[in-house]
């Protein structure tokens, strides 16, 4: 199992750059996440994850796997067609542990170890007159491979540290298929040429994550992508939300803040397979929020740097599992005109 999910991995990621030919402005981005990416750095909780994206105005949404499921999902919502629109891919992982991953024993009293190996398809419209824009993403994957346990074991080797012990105890260890289905709607609040930026978002999430959330976000200095297609506020743990990049450079800061109501919670409560330890729905915090702040530069050649700090209040309602998560983000670009 550990070699054919290597193999399974390598593969999905493979896909980004084999799946999709697209004609003008596209993006090929490399997110890494990692709770030692920020001052107060703990082994714990959102300990990181990583993926590759592809984004474009323009695709050949036959190679698109997850395109057709995506829309007929999105009739069913009545998401409407537009003549704005982008069109993305993304593979990736991530996972999550207890504050002591020495114990080989089942934590009783922390959050389990779970982990996620995922692609998805993502498509945005945009409606100019009226400021506003819709997101929709199908994402099918993996819960409880060891794909990053292997990933952690190769980091903790090359830093020297102490390997976790506890992986064999994770949520729907083994392996066990998943799926979630996003729906998101965005409204322009302040589009200002001297370079303010600042929009709202509504979104529902149905499946391994299902939650409402509301947000605020805003950016300032100097961009020129567009504002509908710059969404952190859209990200989820690993997997990201990645822009199609202005092509003359931009610099700028960005922040918001997010409440979540989240229903069910699939790396803290497993899913249909049994797992050693899960969390019951009385267990888990159901009002969340989230905030986050960054830095973002571009430069006229396509390439672009970006780094993320994100805090988020606690998932679990007691014990010592009751605590704030926070982690950081680079994500480094490439745009092709």
């Amino acid at each position: 199992m550990r070699w054919a999910t290597s193999i399974m991995a390598a593969i999905m990621l493979s896909n980004i750059a084999t799946l999709v030919h697209a004609e003008g402005p596209q993006t090929l981005s490399f997110v890494l996440d990692n709770d030692i990416l920020v001052p107060s750095s703990r082994d714990q909780d959102y300990t990181g994850g990583l993926n590759v994206s592809y984004v474009a105005e323009q695709a050949n949404q036959s190679k698109f796997y997850l395109e057709t499921p995506l829309k007929e999902i999105d009739r069913w919502f009545g998401v409407k067609a537009s003549q704005e629109n982008l069109y993305g891919i993304e593979a990736g992982l991530y996972g999550f542990t207890p504050e002591d991953t020495q114990l080989s024993a089942v934590h009783m009293d922390d959050r389990p170890y779970s982990s996620l190996l995922y692609f998805s398809s993502a498509h945005e419209r945009a409606d100019l007159e009226s400021q506003e824009a819709w997101q929709s993403r199908l994402t099918v994957g993996w819960l409880g491979l060891d794909v990053f346990e292997n990933l952690q074991e190769g980091v903790h080797n090359l830093t020297a540290s102490a390997q976790p012990q506890g992986w064999h105890h994770q949520i729907s260890d083994g392996g066990e298929p998943t799926i979630r289905y996003q729906l998101s709607h965005q409204k322009a609040l302040k589009i200002n040429p001297a370079g303010i930026e600042l929009k709202y978002a509504k979104q529902v999430s149905l499946g391994y994550i299902t939650e409402a959330v509301l947000s605020v976000s805003g950016r300032y200095g100097r961009f020129n992508s567009s504002w509908w297609n710059f969404n952190p506020e859209m990200s989820s743990y690993g997997e990201q939300r990645n822009s199609l990049s202005g092509d003359n450079g931009e610099s700028f800061v960005f922040f918001g803040a997010a409440l979540k109501v989240r229903a069910y919670n699939a790396f803290l409560q497993g899913q249909f397979r049994q797992s050693d330890r899960t969390l019951s729905h009385n267990e888990i915090n159901h009002l969340l929020t989230e905030a986050w702040a960054g830095y973002t530069h571009s430069f006229s050649d396509g390439l672009q740097l970006s780094y993320i700090i994100r805090a988020h209040s606690s998932e679990i309602k007691q014990g010592i599992a009751d605590r704030s998560l926070i982690w950081g983000g680079i994500t480094i670009s490439k745009s092709f005109y």
